[in-house]
């Protein structure tokens, strides 16, 4: 009994200096308010008591939070480090004394956080220049200085620049704070802290694709420069390889495509100016047809006037005239009448198809591509390069 009632008392005594602070200015006797402050009275410190009017805490928070870190240091002594910062932290909730600060410091560095240490420790140091409230120990400072300094030269570190404003960065899966507890936003001018070794740090952005950098084998006092690049999805996928890939194929197509629609206008080029061509020759063949229609015409005229001629022969020859003497001159007159027939008939299928023929000579051909109906009822000439047809259409 009397050993634990030494060990506690001597706990009692390091939170009181390691936490308090000295109890060397004795102030003026104070009347206490409340029984918190009659118990920090009983212990003789009623300089702790004017600091916490001063300064607006309440005894009930210190007692408290003081509590607490006995309970957390007990916990440190005998390497519980993951409970005893659990335990300090909730001390300073309920009271932001520095001095705790340090405790979580020493707690996270015993329990291989050195990153975490690091932090609180320069947490620390920056809290305990304007902390007015207990007095933070001298011992305190120089171990958390000395301890400050060799972390930073046993810790990487990292120079992280981004092209988007208000993101938020995670490393190793732990948000990254300021003193006030809100997550750091980008941009970021400060060096972010890395461990030895493999290192993940995630930068997130509401409506952007995660980024996320991984740094395998971080040494020890090295600055590395990361640029993080935040894509919204529509990008991230014009950026895969897959759609890469599509967009080359598509440009393919489109090449090939091209290639196709050019060597097809060539060939309906070509055959359009064959078309011309043929339609040139039509018209030349047409003149050339009627030309040949008019002799034939002519010729069925001549034979018509023989035949006509020999018919009154025929017909003037004297009553009685025996038929030996006019047999010649019927028979020849039977003869030119048939041929002028057919020369008549031969001018007119002649003088139809030069017709048709300078016709078809004459048609304008419109471009092969282009189709159009002016009618419901169309004769349309069929012209390609080794035929001309003649094509009725109807349409309903």
């Amino acid at each position: 009994m009397k050993k634990v009632l030494f060990a506690f008392i001597l706990l009692w005594f390091q939170v009181n200096i390691a936490f308090a602070g000295d109890n060397s200015h004795k102030q003026e006797p104070l009347k206490p308010r409340n029984k918190y402050e009659q118990k920090i009275l009983k212990q003789g410190r009623s300089d702790i008591v004017s600091n916490l009017r001063k300064h607006n805490f309440k005894a009930e928070a210190f007692i408290r939070a003081l509590k607490h870190t006995m309970l957390g240091i007990k916990l440190y002594n005998q390497g519980d480090y993951g409970d005893s910062i659990f335990i300090f932290k909730r001390s300073w909730r309920i009271f932001p004394s520095p001095a705790i600060l340090y405790w979580i410091a020493k707690s996270n560095l015993k329990f291989g956080k050195v990153v975490e240490a690091h932090k609180k420790f320069a947490d620390f140091l920056n809290q305990a220049k304007n902390w007015k409230v207990t007095t933070i120990k001298e011992y305190l400072l120089i171990d958390a200085k000395k301890q400050f300094k060799k972390l930073e030269k046993n810790l990487a570190s990292l120079k992280l620049q981004t092209d988007i404003k208000g993101a938020e960065i995670a490393v190793n899966g732990i948000i990254l704070r300021n003193d006030s507890n809100k997550a750091v936003k980008t941009p970021i001018e400060k060096k972010i802290w890395l461990k030895p070794g493999y290192n993940r740090i995630v930068v997130t952005k509401k409506g952007f694709v995660t980024h996320s950098i991984i740094i395998k084998n971080a040494e020890k006092g090295k600055i590395y420069t990361r640029k993080a690049k935040l894509l919204t999805p529509r990008e991230l996928i014009r950026k895969s390889q897959l759609f890469k890939k599509a967009q080359l194929d598509r440009q393919k197509i489109e090449k090939m495509k091209k290639t196709a629609e050019m060597k097809l206008l060539k060939e309906r080029l070509a055959n359009y100016q064959k078309l011309k061509k043929r339609q040139k020759n039509f018209r030349w063949g047409g003149y050339g047809t009627m030309a040949l229609s008019g002799v034939f015409l002519a010729g069925g005229v001549v034979l018509e006037i023989l035949s006509h001629k020999y018919y009154q022969d025929i017909e003037s020859a004297a009553p009685g005239t025996q038929w030996s003497q006019i047999e010649n001159d019927y028979d020849k007159y039977q003869k030119y009448s048939n041929l002028a027939k057919y020369y008549f008939l031969a001018g007119g299928v002649l003088a139809l198809g030069g017709a048709v023929l300078t016709y078809f000579g004459f048609r304008k051909i419109k471009f092969p591509n282009k189709k159009e109906t002016k009618s419901k009822i169309a004769i349309i000439p069929r012209l390609s390069v080794n035929q001309g047809s003649i094509l009725f259409s109807l349409s309903f």
